[in-house]
């Protein structure tokens, strides 16, 4: 018996909410449906939607079944000539680590591609669950996941996403990932040329190059180094932010062979792409091969044997700032710390990457430095004062000094009473305040860094846990609401201050928490007009604890709660 290839028309004049399907087959309201039992030419019956699929992305997806199996049908959301080069490109690949276009058309004025649907799921669901050895990655994936970016490079396409998220588990029982999602994906025009693009990218695992919009087959080798370091540990080196041009420290359980291999595949700068000759480039198919066959090859910025060279080199051409001329990266940082206004403007404006990068001798490092400036100046989710801290530290790795918004300090504790006392006199300025400065800190993870400097990394330390503890707090979705209480909290635990200004009339500093309680229970009364005048002062219109005495009762270990009961006692 035929198939019946028929192409069902799956809409209706309307959805049953009220949106109206315009005769191209989109609705009103932007969103693209496929009934079920619909079918897609050449016999693929439409059985749903797949889950999240109104959400983002490039695609409407749709769930198929033909001859007892699934397929995917894509449904892109932009124009695409059917007949374009990438098109064409991805359709003739024939590997078992790239998805394969089952069958590609156009129905309801939309271009569409067919794939298999794997059943498995993806790597980013894997993550959840569990991390790969370095007997699984070197022995299993680390191989396979080079031959599929050689297989996608050599017949001029650039992936542009490479993400744990866009890998997924073979049908088959061999447990091989193979890429999927060409949403992004690019043709070059000859081996060495760059495609500029606007079209988004996913920022952990973006290399530096890709914030300018420039794209190479480097690039996707820099989002498998960070791919691989997230396989292992079971996160992405730089968190959600992404730190970009850093370079990646190694975690403590991580073998030093992969590390190598990792800074390889990461090196943020490629001005020597075109050398093969030049050591200081970007790692790519052919080095992966190398490492893969025990090759001890020289890590890009450093020698064989792990020393820093040139990428650590602090001369730098003469720069005029703040009237002052400086040849050295690291007292420029330091000016910049404490002239943080004009250094942003030298920052922003373009003026320091400019500078860095032109002249008859500018070096390796210099041109790094250029990225880092660059890279970091344009990650625009971030405030520009973490960005400006970002900056400094990843220009300045040696630096034993912190540097805020408000000033350059030695000490964590030096740092905390300087923002006490900036909150209990107003001081500041215009442009930040205290708590600005205090929340830049964490989000720029400066004290992560000043304990990287400072070799102050045990786990057990109660600064190492307070810092890990305030910095996953400051990026979760409560920190808003309460964020001047949290900030409290923070310094009264950082600088181990004991007293309390409660900025009563009679200026009474207290050292306890049961000192506190009695001076409240002392002015009960007759008739309690005392402590209310005294609990006004302690409490705001919301009848909530104010964030001064909150962060100090917090950092004592006193609960909230337990406090209001003995007041009330």
């Amino acid at each position: 018996m035929e198939k019946d290839n028929t192409v069902v028309n799956p809409y209706k004049e309307g959805k049953g909410d009220g949106t109206q399907l315009n005769r191209s087959g989109y609705a009103s309201d932007s969103v693209f449906t496929l009934e079920k039992g619909s079918i897609i030419p050449d016999g693929y019956n439409v059985v749903e939607r797949m889950a999240n699929s109104f959400i983002g992305g490039e695609a409407d997806l749709f769930i198929c079944e033909k001859d007892g199996k699934k397929f995917v049908a894509r449904f892109l959301r932009r124009d695409v000539d059917e007949k374009n080069d990438l098109i064409d490109k991805l359709t003739k690949l024939e590997s078992p680590y790239v998805a394969a276009i089952r069958q590609s058309g156009r129905l309801y004025d939309r271009y569409y591609e067919i794939y298999d649907f794997y059943e498995k799921g993806s790597l980013a669901d894997t993550l959840k669950q569990r991390t790969f050895s370095m007997e699984e990655l070197e022995g299993h994936y680390i191989p396979e996941l080079n031959e599929a970016l050689h297989t996608l490079h050599k017949a001029g396409i650039l992936h542009r996403d490479i993400k744990p998220a866009n890998m997924m588990w073979s049908n088959e029982e061999d447990g091989r990932l193979v890429l999927i999602d060409f949403g992004l994906s690019a043709v070059t025009m000859h081996s060495h040329s760059i495609v500029v693009s606007q079209l988004g990218f996913t920022a952990s695992y973006a290399a530096p190059e890709v914030l300018r919009n420039v794209y190479f087959d480097e690039s996707d080798y820099y989002s498998l180094g960070i791919v691989l370091y997230e396989m292992f540990t079971g996160k992405t080196p730089f968190g959600d932010d992404n730190s970009y041009t850093s370079i990646i420290s190694r975690p403590a359980n991580m073998p030093e062979r992969l590390y190598h291999l990792i800074l390889g595949l990461t090196y943020p700068d490629i001005s020597y792409r075109h050398d093969p000759s030049n050591p200081n480039r970007r790692w790519t198919y052919e080095n992966v091969c190398k490492w893969l066959s025990g090759n001890i090859l020289p890590i890009p910025g450093q020698s064989i044997t792990g020393k820093s060279e040139e990428i650590n080199a602090k001369t730098i051409t003469p720069i005029y700032f703040c009237e002052k001329q400086y040849n050295d990266i690291d007292r420029l940082v330091y000016s910049m710390g404490l002239n943080w206004q004009e250094g942003k403007r030298l920052v922003f404006n373009g003026l320091l990457a400019n500078h860095l990068r032109s002249g008859q001798n500018t070096t390796e490092a210099q041109q790094y430095y250029a990225s880092v400036v660059e890279g970091l100046a344009n990650v625009g989710k971030m405030n520009s004062d973490t960005r400006m801290t970002k900056i400094l530290y990843t220009l300045s790795k040696d630096t034993r000094f912190i540097f805020t918004s408000m000033g350059v300090f030695e000490t964590p504790k030096e740092w905390g009473g300087a923002m006490f006392h900036a909150l209990e006199t107003g001081a500041g300025d215009s442009v930040t305040n205290p708590f600005d400065s205090v929340e830049t800190v964490l989000l720029a993870k400066v004290f992560t860094e000043y304990l990287s400097d400072t070799g102050d990394m045990e786990e057990g330390g109660e600064f190492n846990k307070l810092v890990k503890e305030f910095e996953k707090r400051v990026t979760e979705h409560g920190w808003q609401r309460q964020r001047e209480s949290y900030v409290y909290e923070f310094l009264y635990r950082l600088t181990g201050r004991e007293e309390y200004n409660s900025g009563l009339p009679d200026e009474t500093v207290f050292r306890t928490v049961e000192e506190l309680k009695e001076y409240i229970r002392g002015k009960k009364g007759e008739n309690y007009e005392d402590m209310y005048s005294v609990m006004a002062y302690l409490l705001t219109g919301e009848h909530q604890m104010k964030p001064a005495l909150y962060g100090w009762l917090k950092s004592k270990g006193i609960t909230l709660e337990g406090f209001n009961d003995t007041i009330q006692a």
